[in-house]
């Protein structure tokens, strides 16, 4: 039961501390553009309208390059402060954030 405990109070130190640093990296870090040539590289091994799930989604930014290219992206993020970012950045767009 300890161990499960354990467990249990890693994961909520660490959605605190990054619901505590959540609008400050989308702010710094709002655009996907210096992370264009990982998205480039990954997208080599995708089919044509390829579904992408995206855990650890954040505030949303990777939607934006994944969006262009027409796959279907749902991005989760166990953040509530990053859920909120996410609905915020993509609330006129149909992704599901979580």
């Amino acid at each position: 039961m300890d161990i499960i405990k354990s467990s249990f109070d890693k994961r909520q130190s660490v959605q605190k501390n990054y619901d505590l640093i959540a609008e400050q990296y989308s702010n710094e870090f709002g655009t996907y553009i210096e992370d264009l040539d990982v998205y480039e590289k990954f997208e080599q091994h995708l089919v044509e309208n390829a579904k992408i799930l995206d855990l650890g989604a954040g505030s949303g930014r990777t939607y934006s390059y994944f969006n262009k290219q027409n796959y279907e992206y749902i991005g989760l993020d166990f953040s509530k402060k990053n859920e909120r970012l996410c609905i915020q950045f993509t609330w006129k767009i149909s992704i599901y954030c979580r």
